[in-house]
């Protein structure tokens, strides 16, 4: 292969995929537009091609990694369809959702999970639908950027995150220019008992039923289930409670729920006249945040920005002012939303993409 080609496609975009499918058919690596971000592209069914793949992203295997297909029909041969499978299909795709069953093991095993199932999606970006109709093979849909880095919007910051030894192993840039900062794609597993919600995106309030809660010791209880459900990531990622809704709908409940579930056995009090509180917890921070007060303030006023780190949670209440901030950090953080509405007697709650 030659050095890596930069593909305009806002023009000819029949030739640009032409170019693309011939790569992918020579085992090269391309990178391509999604409806959320940029996607990183080999034959899923070519070995050499997936190990090049997954020594761009320094993913190591057993790391699933989900394919691109073009319809239900296709993506049968490569997942056993069940009928919750046949119902998130017919309802949300094409669309942002990963779709995770039992492989057929008729793609790469590295992509597969340690437990043997496979992630499909179906895009509703024209190019890549084109994209995977043209090569005929699964695609892979992982995203675009190395491991634990910033979600990849533009092609200028997806090359500036990959070293020279990186980038020469990535053949071809399919380039849109900008996408919209959409989120990822929701993952759902469908290969338990009860499909679970594995990565919130784009589709998650939609997909994930609310929990309700018909007490304050139901709600912490909920809240200190959820981070312990967390807990693997603080040794390499900071973890983000957002939580939002009405007056009295809940939100420092959580947040005791959260210290409860780190077992800090401070009394956790709501933070409303300074801001924030700090516990600690066995080799851990935990943060306490409330800017209902705090008007337009910036990640750096509040002192949040020196807090995103590993080993530290944060539990921010009336979090609107400093969205747009969250929403920069991608992948360094673990950020969970949590919209919470009615009263300490009957409450429910949601989690939200963000």
């Amino acid at each position: 292969m030659s050095a890596m080609e930069r593909i305009p496609v806002d023009h000819n975009v029949k030739s640009a995929i032409g170019k693309a499918v011939e790569t992918l058919q020579q085992g090269g690596v391309i990178i391509y537009p999604t409806e959320t971000v940029y996607g990183m592209a080999v034959d899923a069914t070519n070995p050499k091609a997936v190990e090049k793949l997954l020594s761009i992203k320094e993913r190591p295997a057993g790391k699933a990694i989900s394919v691109l297909v073009t319809n239900a029909e296709m993506a049968k041969k490569y997942v056993d369809f069940t009928a919750g499978i046949t119902q998130l299909v017919d309802r949300f795709l094409p669309g942002p959702l990963t779709v995770v069953g039992e492989s057929t093991g008729q793609v790469d095993k590295r992509l597969e999970s340690e437990k043997g199932s496979l992630g499909f999606r179906i895009s509703s970006h024209p190019l890549a639908a084109e994209l995977v109709e043209a090569a005929g093979v699964p695609l892979t849909a992982t995203s675009a950027n190395p491991a634990g880095r910033a979600r990849p919007y533009t092609p200028d910051k997806l090359i500036s995150q990959f070293s020279e030894a990186q980038l020469a192993l990535i053949d071809c840039i399919l380039d849109a220019g900008p996408l919209p900062l959409n989120e990822p794609s929701t993952v759902i597993d469908t290969t338990g008992e009860v499909q679970e919600i594995i990565r919130s995106g784009e589709l998650s309030a939609e997909i994930a039923p609310p929990i309700a809660s018909a007490s304050e010791d139901e709600t912490m209880d909920m809240a200190a289930k959820m981070v312990q459900q967390y807990h693997h990531v603080l040794s390499e990622k900071p973890l983000i409670f957002l939580l939002e809704g009405d007056m009295g709908a809940g939100k420092t409940q959580f947040a005791k729920g959260i210290a409860k579930g780190l077992n800090i056995p401070s009394v956790v009090s709501s933070p409303t006249y300074n801001l924030a509180k700090e516990y600690r917890f066995d080799g851990g921070l935990f943060v306490h945040m409330d800017l209902w007060r705090a008007g337009q303030v910036s990640a750096d006023e509040v002192g949040m920005r020196s807090r995103v780190q590993p080993r530290v949670v944060t539990a921010v209440e009336w979090p609107e002012p400093l969205l747009p901030y969250f929403r920069t950090l991608g992948d360094t953080a673990v950020i969970v939303r949590v919209h919470l509405s009615g009263s300490h007697d009957q409450r429910t709650i949601r989690i939200l993409s963000l």
